[in-house]
């Protein structure tokens, strides 16, 4: 399925998005039982934009550096404290460089640089996503939580509220990438680009790329040929 977006800064994307459907996520029959820090909630967005991700041209032609790095630390936020205001869910952390791909930009990056950054969709607590919620949309939300839960806001502050696009890769600490990234100046950190296309798990031991629409390995000398080629 591809994906599509605008040309457009970070700060737009995170505060137009569209919200198509959540779900409670019921893992035992009896939601007072659930663990503190399991999913209460669930959003699925879609993302109907106009460059097409699944095209490496147009990925790295929106991108600044493209590497393989290891996430380091990783935290959710539906807040941008550079704008003051609250935002649809990100996840930001930092990201050590093991391999430059390619570096379209004026900044000097290198093997071992720690860089920060910022991805659409993550993970935070029930009681942050409230805060960002309009009086009305947390009052209905509050609602048809009880009804479904019978647990107070206050029983499931700690719980989690997930937010990702469809056919997403979620991002695993520690974990080796392929990442596209553009620094944004809004919230001066780079950011993963491309959706699943811009985020490809990298084996450092068979030195291949995932490739998240078929799930099969890609050799990167192969990969990496073609996002060079790009840009030639």
């Amino acid at each position: 399925m591809k994906k599509y977006i605008f040309s457009i800064c970070l700060i737009v994307m995170l505060a137009v998005t569209t919200i198509v459907a959540y779900n409670l996520i019921n893992k035992e029959e009896n939601n007072v039982n659930l663990a503190e820090n399991d999913i209460i909630l669930s959003i699925s967005n879609e993302a109907d934009l106009t460059v097409d991700y699944s095209n490496i041209d147009n990925l790295v032609k929106d991108s600044d550096i493209v590497a393989i790095a290891k996430i380091e630390t990783l935290q959710g936020s539906n807040y941008n404290p550079n704008r003051n205001r609250y935002v649809p869910i990100y996840t930001t952390g930092t990201l050590k460089i093991e391999k430059i791909v390619l570096n379209k930009s004026d900044v000097s990056v290198n093997s071992n640089d720690v860089l920060n950054y910022v991805r659409l969709g993550g993970k935070i607590e029930y009681a942050e996503y409230l805060k960002g919620l309009s009086t009305s949309e947390k009052t209905k939300l509050e609602r048809n939580m009880f009804t479904k839960t019978k647990l107070t806001t206050e029983q499931i502050g700690k719980k989690l509220v997930k937010d990702y696009y469809y056919d997403d890769v979620e991002l695993e600490n520690n974990k080796e990438y392929l990442v596209f990234l553009k620094f944004s100046n809004d919230y001066q950190k780079y950011n993963i680009v491309g959706f699943e296309y811009g985020l490809r798990e990298y084996d450092s031991n068979t030195m291949q790329i995932k490739n998240n629409e078929t799930n099969e390995f890609e050799s990167l000398n192969k990969v990496t040929e073609k996002i060079q080629k790009e840009e030639m």
